[in-house]
């Protein structure tokens, strides 16, 4: 039986936290710098969006597969403002003066046949807002919150400050190489600033000395960018679990925690989780996937259906073998 198909999926971008795709929601810092609040980090970089200012000075940029970008800003109750770049970082024309009942609708660089593709931006209520109709990609933006709003094409493949987007909450911190998982949340967000801009504070009163990324895999409540302890044990990392049968390949379908080389688990929890197998002779890829998946996750799997169920024991910390193997 194939897995219900997720639904449209909204990340939500405030005064100073994220409410991230998987409904996580973390304090974090976005005053000065500019961030990547989310992207299709596949290879078909579909879309991307930056965010930069504190709330009520931000600025917006809304990359797009027409190999162009919108910046949007000074959105104000009953106008805002619209500038188009070229790929080149080229200003394209003035800039526009979005209001209410008169839509900025990008047309000339498509055919009249492909109309439907045609990006739409308008302002409704104080609320600029840019859509992608071809990969039902949605930005809604006030001049203080934003909101990703992201299609079930887009499970797993997404990154940035709104979270990877693969219904789980417990993965949500990849840095951008979309494989390991940040020390904490303050190393997460800084790996999406723009020109290496970082904190300038980066401990603040009321999270400092917080072990943030354990306690997110205790719970999907609230959580604060701040400092980790250093401590002698380690997070596991994301990976695909591979398991090699007589016939056939099986991987996890869903990235799951695992112990790096010469680490093992303080503690273990057993979990269910779904399977893709593979015949070894009948997928031309599947050796291939089995060897990368020492490196990455094999996003490739979450395209196929589950076959089967297996459990897995889930490590919570790890920690380094002893030379002696104790």
């Amino acid at each position: 039986k194939a897995s219900p198909m997720p639904k449209d999926q909204t990340c939500t971008l405030m005064k100073n936290s994220v409410r991230t795709f998987d409904n996580v929601t973390y304090n974090t810092w976005l005053d000065e710098c500019e961030f990547v609040a989310s992207m299709d980090c596949s290879q078909s970089k579909q879309f991307a969006v930056t965010v930069k200012g504190q709330a009520g000075k931000r600025t917006v940029r809304v990359y797009t597969p027409l190999q162009n970008y919108y910046k949007l800003y000074d959105v104000k109750k009953d106008s805002a403002s619209l500038t188009v770049y070229n790929s080149f970082d080229q200003q394209q024309g003035p800039d526009y003066v979005l209001t209410p009942g008169k839509p900025a609708i990008r047309l000339d660089m498509l055919p009249n046949t492909r109309y439907h593709e045609a990006h739409q931006i308008f302002m409704h209520d104080g609320v600029v807002n840019v859509v992608l109709p071809k990969e039902n990609i949605r930005v809604a933006f006030d001049g203080h919150y934003l909101k990703i709003t992201t299609s079930p094409l887009f499970v797993g493949k997404t990154c940035g400050l709104c979270g990877n987007q693969d219904q789980e909450f417990y993965p949500e911190f990849l840095d951008p190489g979309m494989v390991n998982l940040a020390s904490n949340l303050t190393a997460f967000r800084d790996s999406y600033s723009l020109h290496n801009c970082t904190d300038p504070n980066p401990c603040h009163d009321d999270v400092c000395d917080v072990d943030a990324m354990a306690h997110q895999r205790r719970s999907p409540k609230f959580l604060s960018a701040g400092k980790s302890e250093k401590k002698a044990s380690v997070l596991p990392e994301l990976r695909t679990l591979v398991i090699r049968k007589e016939k056939e390949i099986c991987f996890s379908k869903f990235p799951v925690y695992m112990c790096g080389k010469n680490l093992k688990p303080t503690t273990t929890e057993s979990r269910e989780i779904d399977l893709v197998c593979l015949g070894i002779n009948s997928h031309p890829t599947v050796q291939i996937w089995a060897k990368l998946a020492e490196k990455r996750v094999i996003t490739e799997v979450l395209d196929y259906d589950r076959t089967e169920t297996s459990t897995y024991d889930h490590p919570a910390r790890c920690v380094a073998e002893s030379v002696r193997g104790i």
